[in-house]
């Protein structure tokens, strides 16, 4: 279980923390940096190195519920999913952001947090939102629908292995890049074939042009030989 620090002015650690915590390390096979609480404007939390101290979840006072409702299950459950989010990011390490790598991960934790006593109508994979998978928003190699699959497919396996957390990740950098490659060489071949395609309807309108010149040719050629045979017919009209 992550330790918990606090930055803010209250004696314990929210009730929605410690519940968000309990048995989490244990159900999805890995284990949670400390957490710390602070107050924060923009953010739910953060975990990039470059801005944490010794490696740390940084959560929000807001968002894990000090100013609201701490007894509430529901509350305990975006504050679980706030801590899977980046404990997600500190797995895969940087280079990810949110891709379809990020949502394997992601969805990994999410499915095994499931087993989690409460969870009742509310699992943990439902609150994977698309902004897991935002970076494909515009991507024309791998589009969101794309990276979701996969993202689905990998978590829905890895999540059911005996795996710890840190090998799910590993796994999951290696395919996503077996995946990434594959779709660039499938992009290749796709504008090879396009190239193709239009070197062929190029050769096409240049045929049907050479064609129609070779026609207009003929009928030049038919025209110049009758005005010949005519001109001869006169020629052989007067001399008679």
């Amino acid at each position: 279980m992550g330790i918990v620090r606090q930055m803010i002015q209250q004696d314990t650690p929210p009730p929605a923390v410690e519940k968000a915590l309990a048995g989490l390390d244990e159900a999805i096979l890995g284990q949670i940096p400390p957490v710390w609480i602070e107050p924060m404007a923009n953010w739910s939390g953060y975990c990039a190195y470059e801005f944490v101290a010794e490696g740390e979840i940084r959560i929000s006072d807001v968002a894990c519920g000090v100013r609201l409702d701490t007894d509430s299950p529901a509350l305990a459950r975006v504050t679980r999913d706030i801590i899977l989010h980046e404990y997600a990011h500190r797995l895969l390490g940087p280079g990810y952001g949110h891709n379809g790598a990020f949502a394997a991960m992601r969805l990994t934790l999410s499915f095994r947090a499931t087993n989690l006593p409460d969870q009742d109508e509310h699992p943990d994979w439902r609150r994977v939102k698309l902004y897991d998978i935002h970076d494909h928003h515009q991507d024309s190699l791998i589009t969101m629908p794309q990276a979701l699959a996969w993202a689905w497919s990998t978590a829905q396996e890895l999540s059911k292995t005996a795996s710890t957390a840190e090998q799910c990740a590993a796994t999951i950098k290696a395919r996503w890049t077996k995946f990434t490659d594959a779709q660039e060489h499938r992009a290749e071949r796709l504008e090879r074939q396009k190239a193709q395609q239009k070197r062929a309807a190029i050769d096409a309108e240049q045929m049907a042009e050479a064609k129609k010149r070779t026609h207009r040719l003929d009928k030049l050629y038919l025209f110049g030989f009758g005005l010949i045979g005519y001109a001869a017919a006169i020629l052989v009209a007067v001399h008679h």
